[in-house]
């Protein structure tokens, strides 16, 4: 936990990116984890956009994290059988219990988006399935140059795309972190 004097200086809101009015602006606005990808229509993507640049200052950033599209592992899941289940993922939670992740996915070239369903299951220690919880969601992809168009009708100018949370150059098939300003 950080130092009263930080929890201060940071503004968290919950709801809804594509309409919001906080009444005042900031030098910096994050959109972390990749949650724009999760607007999947252009309408509701511009709404987003609009709102953060509305709350910028002056010389404010907004700063969004995206995944880059990898082009062969997007073809390689177009020939996966869509309702194929993968384990992703165990975790020990002691005591001889453990959760298991499993996703599927399903790929929609044509709307540049996929939807998963990621199944968690806890087991107890004889095998014994405690609880199983099931989460659906959907994700939209973008390129680097439809984000650019995306960004400039929406009055915003890119001040730098980074590949990654070092600022490691952009590469395709990485990470897009994208800082941005009012134009």
């Amino acid at each position: 936990s950080e130092t009263p004097a930080v929890r201060k200086r940071v503004d968290l809101y919950q709801g809804d990116m594509r309409s919001f009015d906080l009444g005042k602006t900031y030098p910096l606005v994050v959109i972390p984890f990749r949650a724009f990808q999760h607007l999947i229509d252009v309408k509701d993507q511009r709404a987003c956009l609009e709102c953060c640049r509305d709350h910028l200052t002056r010389q404010g950033r907004l700063v969004i994290n995206l995944f880059d599209p990898n082009l062969r592992i997007l073809a390689a899941n177009l020939e996966v059988n869509a309702t194929a289940v993968r384990k992703v993922g165990e975790v020990d939670v002691g005591d001889g219990e453990r959760v298991v992740a499993y996703s599927t996915r399903t790929s929609c070239p044509e709307e540049q988006r996929f939807e998963e369903e990621w199944i968690y299951e806890r087991f107890a220690a004889d095998g014994r399935s405690l609880w199983r919880q099931a989460r659906k969601f959907s994700l939209r992809w973008f390129g680097r140059y439809e984000m650019e168009h995306l960004f400039e009708l929406c009055g915003l100018e890119v001040e730098k795309l980074e590949g990654g949370f070092k600022g490691q150059p952009y590469q395709h098939g990485g990470e897009q972190i994208w800082t941005v300003k009012k134009a």
